[in-house]
């Protein structure tokens, strides 16, 4: 599923206005933010979804694991979508063992995702992004805000400058490490999982994938309609565990305990 055109300066608009009516809430988060690092900075200074994001963080401080609480194990294969530089695959790999695929398309990331990763030889660093299709595209070097798609606020608001980084097809790639079947895919895209959720189920993909874990985008034009479709696609074969919205939700195949 592509994303349909859509009217860039409506987009924009929209997304303006609801900024606008949440500015007293965002003063507030950067208040209470003022001593975390810059990336928890970010997140918060830009986030709408306040309350989900707070209601997430009360979740992992009751359990700090939530992210990476899924049925794993040494043989389990996992797949890190939009690793960055490596913590999450890690905490995985100390955690249960298992085999696991980092995928980073952002090249100014790649050195330090290497190094973090290196200790573990069960953390496999693929140096491009999944998407639907082969392609060579122009990303924003965020930091952990790195997103392909021009639309994404961090990009316009901190006028970040632009690198070049592959995209490979998200099917064909598991085809050629000859994956049959994934434990566990986190997808933590910038956007990218509109169209990489849509590729695996229109190649029978998502019925072999045991659990998900995604964080949808709400930044991007359409994101709330895309993101009802893909949940609605996933319903058929897999049940939500949980969720906090644009935030991080994950989800289980049915059937499995």
């Amino acid at each position: 599923m592509r994303l349909r055109p859509f009217d860039v300066n409506a987009a924009r608009a929209t997304y303006a206005a609801r900024r606008v009516l949440r500015t007293p809430r965002m003063i507030l988060f950067r208040r209470l933010t003022r001593d975390a690092d810059p990336a928890t900075r970010q997140v918060y200074e830009h986030a709408s979804y306040s309350r989900a994001l707070f209601a997430f963080e009360r979740a992992t401080l009751q359990n700090p694991d939530l992210v990476i609480d899924f049925d794993l194990d040494e043989a389990s294969v996992v797949v890190d979508g939009g690793a960055f530089i490596g913590n999450w695959s890690v905490r995985v790999a100390k955690r249960f063992g298992s085999r696991i695929y980092a995928f980073e398309p952002n090249p100014a990331a790649l050195p330090a995702l290497r190094k973090r990763t290196s200790p573990f030889p069960n953390i496999s660093v693929q140096h491009y992004g999944l998407g639907a299709r082969n392609e060579t595209l122009s990303m924003s070097d965020a930091g952990i805000g790195a997103s392909f798609f021009s639309e994404n606020y961090f990009a316009k608001k901190l006028a970040v400058e632009t690198v070049s980084g592959q995209i490979r097809d998200v099917a064909e790639v598991f085809a050629e490490l000859q994956l049959d079947h994934v434990d566990l895919l986190a997808l933590n895209i910038e956007g990218g999982e509109y169209e990489v959720l849509p590729r695996l189920a229109e190649t029978g993909w998502i019925p072999r994938i045991d659990a998900i874990l995604v964080q949808f985008h709400e930044w991007l034009p359409r994101a709330r309609r895309s993101r009802r479709s893909i949940q609605q696609t996933l319903r058929r074969t897999h049940t939500q565990l949980w969720e906090y919205p644009w935030v991080f939700e994950a989800w289980r195949r049915s059937g499995i305990s």
